[in-house]
């Protein structure tokens, strides 16, 4: 299976493992990732993938907003 984890305030995912069925089946797994700011500002993420023998990084990037 994969592990996933985020970095950089403001992200969450759904989920943080990924089985091998799951990574298998056609259609693969659905991850959302949640930005929820708390200021007004720029912020840079990222998701790290983990699991059989590779390791993924992907970029993130948000931009909070005043309300």
């Amino acid at each position: 299976g994969l592990e996933l984890a985020v970095q950089g305030a403001g992200f969450t995912l759904s989920a943080y493992t990924i089985t091998e069925a799951q990574a298998e089946a056609v259609g693969g797994k659905t991850i959302t990732v949640t930005f929820s700011p708390t200021e007004a500002k720029d912020y840079t993420g990222k998701i790290l993938v983990q699991g059989g023998g590779a390791a993924i990084e992907i970029g993130l990037t948000g931009k909070g907003t005043a309300e």
